[in-house]
C-alpha cells in the first residue's frame, strides 16, 4: 500500500466517528432516528470536515510517523 492508500485510509475511521455522531445527534434533534445519509447528517459531517480538515490530517500523518519502522 502506497503512503497515499495508507494515510486516507488512516482517516477513515475519524470520517466513520464523526458519520456516527452527527447521524445520533440529529436523531436527537429529531426525536427518532434518521439515516446517515440524511442531508442535514452530511451537511454537518461536510462543515466539520472542512473546518478540522487540517486538524484531522496533522493528527494522522502523526500517528503515522509515529508507526513508521526507524
Amino acid at each position: 500500500m502506497g503512503n497515499c492508500e495508507r494515510f486516507l485510509h488512516a482517516e477513515l475511521p475519524l470520517i466513520r466517528k464523526i458519520i456516527e455522531n452527527e447521524t445520533w445527534l440529529e436523531g436527537e434533534r429529531r426525536g427518532h432516528s434518521v439515516d446517515e445519509k440524511d442531508p442535514e447528517v452530511l451537511f454537518h459531517v461536510i462543515e466539520i470536515i472542512q473546518t478540522n480538515g487540517q486538524k484531522m490530517r496533522d493528527f494522522v500523518q502523526k500517528n503515522l510517523d509515529s508507526t513508521q519502522p526507524t
